[in-house]
């Protein structure tokens, strides 16, 4: 069923374009465009987030669908799985909301969050807390196996931070390993040759020093890359 179909359907038994906008924390209009069709483009993160609302509300009345609650408990479990390395993507994406949204209940922005969001964050945080990193470790030295291979199949995140360089960096290897070329790689990360040469020095380099120093490993300053046009 088409995105648009569905909000339609929801409007039709009561749930308002502003209703559903709060629960997807994304602007009102933005919500009458995709369900009028105005708009013929859904990012497939909402595309998702509003295919599990129709599933949610479509049989639940009104008064019911708007309960919120503090979202207090929920921002410390966000805010410990982002220290713990989960890009505030890879939280939507299993949440089925916006990265956005995400952002704006870690940082405390959203006081309280819907009454349906805050057990499911609560479910994430307690399948996700047993393989965060030792607190005494550099989180920037930190893999999302994950992640690494949604990066290394070409699906990039939209954000990019010291994880996503840590990311970048092993992506280079893996990529490396397997035979494709500088051009190739800086195509699939979308970042450019020289960012992929850089990595492959850095990773030679570290490789010699660990053949030297086994129970040493050099750390990787998180330096800025450039993006490829």
């Amino acid at each position: 069923m088409r995105t648009s179909r569905r909000l339609k359907i929801l409007s039709d038994v009561g749930h308002s374009d502003a209703t559903v906008a709060t629960l997807l924390r994304v602007p009102r209009t933005t919500v009458r465009t995709w369900r009028t069709g105005t708009s013929k483009t859904v990012p497939t993160i909402h595309a998702r987030a509003i295919a599990a609302l129709f599933a949610e509300l479509r049989d639940n009345p009104p008064e019911r669908s708007i309960a919120l609650v503090p979202a207090d408990k929920a921002r410390e479990q966000i805010n410990a799985l982002l220290a713990g390395g989960y890009s505030r993507a890879r939280l939507a994406a299993e949440l089925q909301v916006s990265p956005c949204a995400v952002r704006e209940w870690s940082n405390g922005n959203a006081r309280r969050m819907s009454a349906t969001l805050a057990p499911r964050i609560a479910a994430l945080y307690a399948e996700l807390r047993d393989s965060l990193p030792d607190p005494t470790q550099d989180p920037r030295r930190y893999i999302d196996e994950i992640e690494l291979e949604s990066l290394i199949a070409g699906h990039l995140p939209p954000e990019r931070s010291h994880y996503r360089y840590r990311h970048n960096r092993e992506a280079v290897g893996v990529l490396t390993r397997r035979g494709l070329t500088a051009l190739q790689i800086a195509e699939r990360l979308n970042i450019t040759e020289r960012s992929v040469v850089r990595h492959r020095s850095a990773l030679a380099a570290q490789a010699r020093a660990t053949e030297a120093h086994p129970t040493s490993a050099i750390p990787t300053p998180p330096l800025e890359e450039s993006t490829a046009a």
